[in-house]
Order: structure tokens, then sequence, then C-alpha cells
């Protein structure tokens, strides 16, 4: 299970030269959702036998071996609180512009991301964000056609907040509230899937998810890049 305090930093370090990982949840209510972050690989000390694991080694340490880590930084969430993907897309490249990035963008998300919009031909969200992106910037769309098993999801979520992947640590950017909260209060199901809360929205008489956006655009993410570590 999630503990906020083995996860959520401060600050989480962003290097606006390398590759940008963006993930999205289409949801329109309350919001959509891109997740951005960035992945580095650094070499670290593990002990098998006691699970240990260290960032040097000191005298008399014993029974550790050299351990490549890779660690994900989940550093920004935009919302549009439109429901537009494309406010979205436009609020993380006007955060990138302000920095001055000189980056290229990796692209996951829900699969209903590849379904086409009625009645425009044969747009979709993923193909609008491909669009915005790389009009300024190179792209490569990595999100699956589709999407990987709520029960897989959960059971390596689940095993990373334990830390018993010792070659994949995730830390998330205290400034991402609604991942964090999403995290925190996010239930299962009878069933094993999520259980969503809904609400009606006084203003549309419509009922929408409370929670649960972040967190699958999250999982659409961190499933697809540590593919090699889901298991049963």
């Amino acid at each position: 299970e999630f503990q906020k305090r083995n996860t959520v930093v401060e600050k989480v370090p962003i290097n606006f030269d390398r590759t940008f990982a963006t993930s999205f949840d289409f949801n329109a209510s309350p919001y959509t959702t891109l997740i951005a972050g960035q992945t580095d690989f650094i070499v670290k000390f593990y002990n098998k036998q006691t699970g240990e694991k260290k960032d040097y080694l000191e005298e008399g340490d014993e029974g550790f071996e050299p351990l490549e880590v890779m660690r994900i930084f989940v550093q920004k969430e935009f919302l549009d609180r439109d429901g537009e993907t494309k406010g979205a897309c436009l609020s993380f490249l006007e955060w990138l512009d302000v920095n001055n990035a000189s980056t290229d963008i990796d692209i996951y998300g829900d699969a209903s991301g590849h379904n086409r919009f009625t009645g425009m031909g044969s747009l979709t969200n993923f193909k609008l964000i491909e669009e915005i992106f790389g009009e300024k910037y190179a792209t490569e769309k990595k999100a699956k056609k589709f999407n990987i098993s709520v029960k897989l999801r959960r059971n390596f979520l689940n095993r990373l907040f334990a830390n018993k992947i010792p070659e994949i640590e995730l830390y998330i950017s205290a400034e991402c509230e609604e991942t964090i909260r999403d995290l925190t209060f996010l239930k299962k199901s009878p069933d094993g899937s999520k259980y969503k809360e809904k609400e009606i929205d006084p203003h549309t008489g419509k009922s929408f998810e409370k929670i649960g956006h972040t967190s699958d655009a999250l999982e659409c993410w961190l499933c697809v890049l540590c593919y090699d570590w889901l298991k049963d």
C-alpha cells in the first residue's frame, strides 16, 4: 500500500534537456489529467539476503553487490478543469517554454485515447496530442492499445510501494497533490477493481468519479515503462 513518507519528497530533480514522459487520463470530469515525469539510472549496492540497499558502502559492509537502479520521478500534474486534452497539453508546453526546455516527449496514457472522435474522421486524443507537442518537440507514442489489467497494475504498484522491486525507485513531488490524494484514499472494490466514488455535477446533473484519474494516468506510464516487472 501507498505510504506517503516512503514515496513523496519535497522536490524531485528536473532536467529540461532530457526526455519527458507524459501520461494521460481522458476523463473530462472533474478534469483531464496529464502527468509529467522523468527517469534516470544510478548504481547502488544491494544485499539479497537482507534486502538492504545502500547508496555507498562503508568499511565492514559485506554481502552487497552493485545494482543498477531506475529512479522514476513524478514531477508535475496538469489538470484541465474544462476537461480538454488540448488545455492540459498547452499548460505542459507553457511550463516547458518558461524553463527553456530542449527535450523530446514520450506519450503514454489510457487506451481510450486511441478511440476516434465522433464526426472528426480519424482524429483521436493521441493524434491530437502528437500534433500539439509535435509543433515544437519530437514525440514518441508509447501508449498501449489495450489497458493492462487492473489486477496486474495494482499488484505491481503495491510491490513497488513496499520496496519489493529493488531495481526501481519511485519519487513523487509534493506538488502533485491530486496524485497523492488518489493514492492515499483510493479503495479496492469487492471485485478487485478500483472503487471510484461518484458525485453529481450540480451544473450538468451528470455523475462523475471524484478520484482515480491521476492514479490511472500514473499507472498507464509506470506499467508500460516497467512492463518486465509485471506479474500475477
